[in-house]
């Protein structure tokens, strides 16, 4: 998948990707979406997020907060 030339480069690849991982994810989380897409459609109109104006409610489901450990 990766195309890494030797077992080395694979392991370095795999712990860098899992260390981006999310870890926690909440409110906070929420309103920085938002914010990001207010920005993208400031920024970019239609042509970055399409007609609308707002993250449509239900977008993240609030239920599935992850809370680190």
């Amino acid at each position: 998948l990766t195309k890494a030339g030797d077992s080395k480069t694979e392991k370095m690849l795999r712990n860098r990707y899992c260390e981006g991982r999310i870890k926690s994810w909440g409110e906070q989380g929420v309103k920085a979406a938002e914010g990001v897409f207010s920005l993208l459609h400031q920024f970019g109109g239609e042509k970055l997020v399409g007609k609308s104006t707002q993250l449509s409610p239900g977008t993240f489901w609030t239920n599935a907060f992850i809370k680190e450990n």
